[in-house]
């Protein structure tokens, strides 16, 4: 691509070369068999009150197993108790 320009009151003819980048897809392959497509979402969820957490039964948390703000899957792991 040509371009003029003009740098401190001279002109310049100059070439300039775009480099092309393919553009970031979002999809997914499949190459035979059958079943649902998991895509990976985020989302919010509101406590139901500030401190309140209700168990079944009394124990320690002895581990914490996920840090603040990692996405977890339902049914995953969160804490090991005592």
């Amino acid at each position: 691509m040509k371009l003029k320009v003009t740098v401190n009151g001279i002109a310049y003819d100059i070439d300039v070369e775009v480099e092309e980048q393919e553009a970031p897809s979002l999809g997914a392959i499949v190459i035979g068999g059958s079943g649902a497509i998991h895509t990976p979402t985020t989302a919010s969820v509101q406590a139901a009150s500030a401190n309140a957490v209700v168990a079944p039964l009394a124990g320690t948390v002895a581990r914490i197993l996920v840090e603040k703000g990692t996405p977890v899957q339902a049914g995953e792991g969160l804490i090991e108790l005592d």
